[in-house]
Formats: structure tokens, sequence, C-alpha cells
């Protein structure tokens, strides 16, 4: 939300800058006309107590919007609940129950009442599985590096630097992460079969080592 601000003329010609309506800011500046089921416009204070005193903070959702006509000019303060504690949502649920339901009741549809637990990680879903595999694979890569070049010795950190942006193509942390498995397992193999390149010389420094594994893989 963002208010335009205007200029008022005085009486005696003076400009003074005024706040004026609250409007919808999208797209890093710019606003849309749009008719959502429920436009709701969101505002805090702090709370005052019967002393007078301010206290905590409460927040203002105003229903501008309601196309089930359910909530229309409604207004609900929400109390803030510090750190969040199981069923907190029902507070925020009940207060909008009337617009589901008739949004519900106009549609004819029945709400699922489907949950979540496939997203949830008990190693059921698809999802979940393949992020375990990811970290496995992720897990052997370091293991591997951290056993072919296990010093802080210069020739070491040069050869990890070396083996790390020759094979995965970057030297970002970060971006190898966010590789897909298969590219992930890839990489693995190339520095499995480098280790036992290594292993057959053992005579080379770990530098030189890594440039000609990598380049012969």
């Amino acid at each position: 939300m963002t208010y335009e601000y205007l200029y008022e003329t005085a009486e005696d010609g003076r400009k003074d800058l005024v706040k004026g309506d609250a409007k919808m800011k999208a797209g890093g500046g710019e606003s849309f006309e749009y008719e959502p089921h429920l436009c709701c416009e969101l505002s805090h204070q702090r709370k005052r107590l019967g002393s007078g005193k301010l206290g905590g903070m409460e927040y203002s959702c105003l229903v501008l919007n309601d196309r089930s006509r359910a909530l229309n000019g409604r207004e609900f303060i929400f109390d803030d609940i510090g750190q969040y504690k199981p069923g907190a949502y029902k507070t925020v649920l009940n207060a909008f129950r009337p617009h589901i339901d008739a949004i519900r009741s106009i549609a004819g549809v029945e709400m699922s009442k489907a949950t979540s637990a496939a997203l949830v990680p008990d190693g059921n879903s698809e999802f979940y599985k393949q992020q375990k595999l990811k970290t496995a694979a992720l897990e052997e890569w370091d293991g591997l590096v951290d056993s072919l070049w296990p010093s802080t010795k210069a020739t070491d950190k040069k050869a990890r630097s070396v083996v790390g942006e020759t094979i995965i193509g970057t030297f970002s942390r970060t971006k190898f992460e966010q590789f897909d498995l298969p590219k992930i397992q890839e990489c693995v193999d190339i520095l499995v079969a480098l280790g036992k390149r290594l292993a057959a010389e053992g005579n080379a420094q770990p530098g030189d080592r890594c440039r000609r594994g990598s380049a012969d893989n």
C-alpha cells in the first residue's frame, strides 16, 4: 500500500503537500487495476491501554471490497501474538470465514479437505526424496575433496580451487547447490574418476594432478 501525495494551494498562495488516498503499489512503482474476490487495507499502530499509555502492536484490516458482500466495510483488529503458537491462525481464519463460506456457496465448490502432509519432510514426498539425494551427493563431493586434499597447505588449497572450477564450472558453492541432481552426480562421478587417476600418479603435485586428471576425464 502507498499513498498519493498532492499539493493544495492555500489562501495565501502557498502550496502545501498533503497525503491523499491510499492505493496499491506493484510492479516496482506502478499501480494496476484488478478485481479480486477480497480487497483489504492493512495497517498497524501501537495499542493504547486503559491508562492512556501506549502498549504493544495491533494490526488493522479494513475490508474495502468483498465480492460476496459478506464482509464489505468490516474492520478487524488483531493483537500481536508475539511468538506463534499452534492454532493461533484461527483468530484470523474465523474473522474471514463468512467470506470463505459465501464464495464456496456461490461457486458451488466444496473446499478440499486434503492437507499438506505430502509436503512435510517425512520421507514420503518425491520432492523430499530428491532433496535428500541432492544433499547426499553434495556430502559425497565434500568428502572426496577432503580426502584428496585434506591439509591447509597452499598446494592443497590451490588443488581444491582448481578442481571446483574445472569440474563444476564455477567457484560458487551456492550455484553448485542449485544444480539438479543428475548434474551434481555427474560432477561427483568425474571427481571419483579423478581420485583414481591421482592414486595412480602419487608423485604428482596436487594442482598439477587435478588439472591433468580433469582434462583426461
